[in-house]
């Protein structure tokens, strides 16, 4: 298997260790992202994300609303 060296910001990588299982090697980590096999997934919304865009979306349709 040949390697390949990546490289990304600082405060990405620090992301990214504190997902990453001590247990688990790096390929296996990033695969397991890609295929969504982990409990942590990239641009996954959390329930705030799914509060505040509700939030943001009853306001919307009230201002339309109002405007008509």
């Amino acid at each position: 298997m040949s390697r390949t060296t990546i490289s990304v910001p600082p405060a990405l990588h620090d992301r990214l260790s504190a997902e990453k299982p001590d247990d688990e090697s790096w390929p296996a980590f990033l695969e397991s992202l890609l295929d969504g096999r982990d409990e942590f997934t990239m641009n996954s919304l959390s329930e705030d994300d799914v509060d505040r865009i509700a939030r943001q979306t009853a306001t919307e349709v009230e201002d339309r609303m109002t405007r008509r």
